[in-house]
């Protein structure tokens, strides 16, 4: 489960339910991530045995929170988030152009993005307004939100160990040069609800103030936090904006993909837009199944994304339409522009208009300069939506009939 203890051994099943679990370390030795690689390594262990073809689907709920992980891996990382957000979106910025991941003659780096609206309780006060500066905080708050940040880091840790376990065993069964390893994630950061992130009890008031003991305690068994807004804001480099919204903040994630058998563009950085329901059209390609018009007399929708094998072999990314869709927020990308309706902000919200040619990171709304291609793609947007059945959107209005307070 994505918001779940990860030490609690007996709350994670073995599916079917009955089923006996060959993986059952003592209660105070377990940690979901370290269980979750090791069931994949017995799977791909039992695959190669029987000389058939396998394929390993590893769906982490690290680290989505509660944040909890190695009290020494957190201790690792803590002196480093102490630097703050502002300062490693900045050193994040340099290493990204240094490893020419960005070409700043189209990409810029963002302001320190918007807290959204939301009640003041949990939104601790900022609703509506920027993340703070680092500096402006509080010495207690900033070592409070540094052990967050440290909690985080030191998960996305412990499921790299794992993938890292998973390529040692392929290499030693001579399997790694040809098998198709894709990584990727399901969205961008997320900022649930304010700069100061929550804890397990915060929807009854602000977030609490660690210090002392309870500072070391954070990321423990037992306890549930989140590290909030300002973090999010810092793992979404250079982007504006986090999960729930359609800026690329919120649904733009990296794809690595490793085939060396297939590949001849080794280390390359492929541009262009791919889709999660790529990922289907893929695998399908790399293993030559059959994609079925219906399964037990029912018709299968057909695919929506394309092949990605072709582009680990050298060729061009087709261009395309995407679609995105997420609690009421919306975005189509047709070539170099998009569009995208937020979720709420202090303003009205409605279609803004990017050209991701020159302003990769979504800075400047064009829709006053180009109405015709606000329409044009938003009548795109409500054919995709009926197409496949989404529900019509229905407006905002005030903060009152949102549920959203001062």
């Amino acid at each position: 489960d994505h918001s779940h203890d990860q030490y609690d051994r007996d709350y994670y099943e073995r599916l079917p339910a009955s089923r006996t679990k060959e993986i059952d370390p003592p209660a105070d030795e377990f940690y979901a991530t370290e269980a979750f690689a090791e069931y994949a390594l017995e799977f791909i262990r039992k695959g190669t045995a029987t000389g058939d073809p396998w394929m390993v689907y590893l769906s982490h709920s690290s680290p989505h929170f509660p944040l909890q992980a190695p009290k020494e891996l957190i201790d690792s990382y803590y002196e480093t988030y102490l630097l703050g957000w502002d300062k490693l979106r900045e050193l994040r910025w340099k290493r990204m152009r240094d490893l020419g991941i960005v070409d700043e003659s189209t990409w810029s780096l963002t302001d320190r993005s918007m807290v959204p609206v939301d009640d003041q309780s949990v939104a601790n006060g900022f609703s509506g307004e920027q993340n703070p500066a680092w500096d402006s905080l509080p010495k207690a708050r900033r070592r409070d939100l540094a052990r967050r940040m440290a909690t985080f880091a030191a998960m996305v840790e412990m499921v790299d160990r794992g993938l890292g376990r998973i390529v040692d065993l392929l290499k030693e069964t001579n399997q790694y040069e040809n098998t198709l390893i894709m990584v990727t994630s399901d969205n961008g950061a997320c900022y649930e609800w304010g700069p100061f992130g929550f804890d397990e009890h915060s929807r009854a008031g602000v977030t609490h103030l660690h210090e002392g003991a309870a500072l070391e305690q954070m990321g423990q068994r037992g306890t549930y936090h989140s590290y909030g807004s300002g973090w999010a804001n810092l793992c979404n480099t250079p982007f504006r904006m986090y999960k729930h919204f359609t800026y690329d903040g919120g649904v733009c994630a990296p794809l690595i993909a490793h085939w060396p058998a297939q590949s001849s563009r080794p280390g390359a950085i492929i541009r262009g837009a791919t889709h999660t329901t790529d990922l289907m059209p893929t695998l399908r390609s790399a293993t030559g199944a059959h994609y079925p018009e219906e399964h037990n007399g029912r018709h299968i929708p057909a695919e929506e994304g394309i092949d990605l094998v072709p582009c680990l072999r050298g060729e061009v990314l087709p261009e395309r339409e995407l679609y995105f869709s997420h609690q009421r927020a919306r975005a189509v990308i047709r070539g170099r522009w998009k569009i995208v309706f937020s979720k709420r902000t202090p303003e009205s919200p409605a279609w803004e208009l990017y050209d991701l040619a020159t302003d990769r990171c979504e800075t400047v709304d064009r829709a006053a300069e180009h109405p015709e291609i606000v329409t044009e793609l938003a009548e795109a947007w409500e054919a995709y939506r009926i197409r496949v059945g989404l529900e019509e959107f229905v407006p905002w209005s005030t903060p009152e009939e949102e549920g959203i307070s001062d």
